[in-house]
């Protein structure tokens, strides 16, 4: 999980990995003895951590290109989804407004209209008329919980799905 959207590495492996593919028989066994060279180090040593680069040597290889291309691919997809942004909905005569309430629908937008759909599916207070709606994307250090249903509140139903952001683990 890539809640900010940092691991940029992932479209350069899989671009070395396709690059890999289609190069030569020479490099392909340069690939294959890269991670050759890695794993009798590790059989010599004893040392687990030789691992990490044999892994790395044997994405390029030939054998293993269209695996790779695909996990990678998926894990850089799911990252995008499950990183995509939460949004607040707040008063637009207080941009300054502060919560740690968020919600997020299963697509990249808001997932309601801001005046009363928001009201009415996340129970606001009457001090929010949810005019206005922004994205938020806390740093992973801060985590969120949820989701959850919003219950009944402020004489509004409720219904929608909510997040809170607290600093406990």
């Amino acid at each position: 999980i890539d809640p900010t959207g940092e691991i940029a590495w992932i479209p350069i492996i899989i671009g070395a990995t396709l690059y890999a593919g289609s190069q030569s028989t020479s490099l392909q066994n340069a690939a294959a003895s890269s991670a050759q060279y890695w794993a009798n180090q590790q059989n010599q040593t004893g040392n687990s951590f030789y691992t990490i680069p044999g892994s790395l040597a044997a994405l390029a290889d030939s054998c293993n290109i269209q695996t790779t291309t695909a996990v990678l691919g998926v894990g850089a997809l799911a990252g995008a989804y499950l990183g995509r942004p939460f949004w607040q909905y707040y008063p637009a005569s207080n941009p300054a407004y502060s919560s740690s309430w968020f919600t997020r629908g299963w697509g990249w937008k808001p997932p309601y209209s801001t005046g009363q759909q928001a009201i009415e599916k996340l129970a606001l207070p009457a001090y929010n008329p949810a005019t206005a709606v922004r994205s938020v994307n806390p740093p992973w250090w801060k985590p969120v919980r949820g989701p959850r249903p919003v219950e009944t509140a402020n004489n509004q139903p409720g219904g929608g799905i909510e997040y809170i952001q607290n600093i406990r683990w």
